[in-house]
């Protein structure tokens, strides 16, 4: 069984949403108070009858427009998978589902119940769009929901409340229990009697008692004689082993922690198909317990199918083949895009996984070569304005594991991305000429963007004159030169930008004279180039305002208006 689509008209802060892609392991993510919740109640109203059954509040119709239009949410599921879940599926669907049938649409709809003043939820499923069939009349309990079980995680969560609420699920009571319990009770029964301050008060009590009565009733103080039930007062508690005693759970995040594993171990008695709906996860959770959490969530066999919403990068780091789903904007918008993790990162995925998933919470993304450049750029726009993250811009090295592997991910769910790398040159080891990788890397990154075919990039990606009357410097200075109306293209149409020669050189064009004051040296650029980071960082200690605002506004760093101006 997968999840193919769903489509939300009128819900709460979703007008229309048509046929958004879904899949059985889906993360929701976006900006406080865009809809992430409003989505998983979406899910919640088709799925889950007992937040269903009171029925639509007129709070939950896009902008209360209760009277002309009507919710309408669909979700679109395919069962051609032949496994066991698409069994189940057949058997409690056999009524609408032909043998020629592959997509199921499930379908609620408000319905206003004049007699009891509500707006009720119907519910409808069928192969044929057109023609579905309603399931539930009078909004009762339904053969989907004998088919789905909804486990909810909000990011708070009362875990006595669940163990309760399944108690009799997880634990199977067994008669025998009981007569060993009650026989304990009836010997500590009689001990409480024998307590010396309970007979003193019991003689006394009786002394006051029989200036009332004159009956030959015998006053006592016991226990009373009640049939306890031995799994009455069970709870989870932590048993710690320095002590070897039993303490209540009372940390946040040892309580969430064992909600999640209690949640779990729910699931798999029920024997119906449980959908996972958790949101904000990373609540209560120290990083370390975020990123144990990311392997159990992404386990597909434990979780077949879940729904996550989450601001954290942590939980992110072991997720592949999932569905990202990004909520953004207002009136709202919502894109998603399928992610796998590179053939080339299946054995260290935490890296690029991690680092991605820090992308992903930004408007606009700026994608530089390594530290050195961020390093740079964060204190230039600092100076500029020092809450420039704060407004939603990130900064992001990808230290190697390549820009395409961003690109791909992050424009496709409409986050805004610049990307600035270097003119590199390597020479061939069989001719007197240069490989031309920074151009190469442009021309692979600008047909990523789907605005140039290869044919129409046309870039001198070549150069072939001797070796011999040329520095390395020289050589990439002229190959910039002769592809900058191509450049400037890619530029203006794709936010793709090639350092002039490199990071040194080009800023070296913009304040040389204080770098060498700054760093006192008389060649800053192989200053800055033997040792990057560290000697980057002991630069910028110095850079003043003015200098920033020479470095923003020269054409060497172009980037850094395409990425952050006044106008965004």
């Amino acid at each position: 069984m997968k999840f193919e689509s769903i489509s939300i008209k009128n819900f709460r802060n979703f007008e229309s949403i048509e046929d958004l892609k879904l899949d059985n392991h889906n993360i929701f993510f976006g900006m406080n108070d865009v809809g992430k919740s409003n989505f998983l109640a979406a899910l919640r109203f088709v799925f889950d009858y007992n937040f269903r059954k009171n029925g639509f509040a007129i709070t939950d119709f896009y902008n209360l427009d209760y009277e002309d239009r009507l919710i309408d949410i669909i979700v679109t599921i395919d069962f051609s998978q032949n496994d066991n879940n698409d069994e189940k599926l057949r058997s409690k669907a056999r009524g609408v589902i032909g043998s020629d049938n592959s997509i199921l649409y499930i379908k609620v709809e408000s319905s206003l119940n004049t007699d009891l003043k509500m707006y009720q939820c119907n519910l409808y499923w069928g192969c044929d769009i057109n023609d579905l069939m309603l399931i539930n009349p009078n909004n009762s309990f339904s053969d989907l929901d004998k088919l789905f079980n909804v486990i909810y995680i909000g990011s708070s969560i009362d875990i006595e409340t669940v163990f309760r609420k399944n108690f009799s699920t997880l634990v199977k009571r067994n008669k025998d229990d009981f007569s060993d319990i009650q026989n304990t009770l009836n010997i500590l029964k009689t001990q409480y009697r024998e307590l010396v301050s309970v007979k003193s008060t019991e003689e006394s009590l009786l002394d006051e008692y029989k200036k009332f009565s004159k009956d030959n009733y015998k006053l006592v103080l016991a226990p009373k004689d009640i049939d306890v039930d031995p799994y009455k007062n069970i709870t989870p508690m932590l048993n710690k082993g320095e002590t070897n005693k039993n303490f209540p759970l009372s940390g946040d995040g040892q309580r969430k922690i064992t909600a999640y594993a209690l949640t779990r171990l729910i699931s798999v008695t029920n024997g119906k198909i449980d959908l996972f709906l958790i949101e904000e996860p990373e609540n209560h959770l120290h990083r370390t317990s975020l990123l144990k959490m990311s392997k159990s969530l992404f386990n597909k066999s434990d979780y077949p199918f879940i729904f996550i919403t989450t601001h954290s990068s942590e939980l992110l780091s072991e997720m592949d083949e999932v569905n990202l789903i990004r909520i953004f904007g207002n009136p709202v918008n919502v894109k998603s895009c399928m992610y796998k993790v590179p053939d080339d990162y299946a054995t260290v995925k935490n890296i690029l996984n991690l680092n991605l998933a820090q992308a992903l919470f930004y408007n606009k993304v700026l994608l530089v070569e390594g530290p050195s450049e961020l390093i740079l750029f964060e204190h230039v726009l600092g100076l500029l304005n020092s809450d420039f993250k704060c407004e939603g811009y990130i900064i992001l090295p990808v230290n190697g594991t390549g820009f395409e592997n961003y690109m791909n991910i992050l424009k496709p769910i409409g986050i805004e991305v610049i990307v600035k790398t270097d003119n590199d040159i390597r020479k061939k080891k069989s001719a007197a000429n240069y490989e031309c990788l920074g151009l190469n890397r442009i021309e692979k990154l600008v047909n990523i963007c789907n605005n140039y075919s290869e044919e129409q990039l046309k870039l001198q990606i070549s150069f072939n004159k001797s070796i011999t009357k040329f520095e390395p410097k020289d050589i990439k200075a002229e190959l910039y030169e002769n592809n900058l109306e191509e450049l400037q293209k890619a530029e203006l149409i794709d936010n793709i930008y090639l350092s002039k020669i490199d990071l040194e050189n080009d800023l070296a064009d913009i304040i040389e004279d204080k770098m060498k004051t700054y760093l006192d040296t008389e060649n800053p650029v192989d200053y800055l180039q033997k040792n990057k980071m560290k000697n980057m960082a002991e630069l910028v200690k110095y850079i003043t305002i003015e200098d920033a605002e020479r470095i923003f506004s020269h054409a060497n760093f172009k980037c850094l208006k395409g990425f952050y101006n006044e106008e965004n």
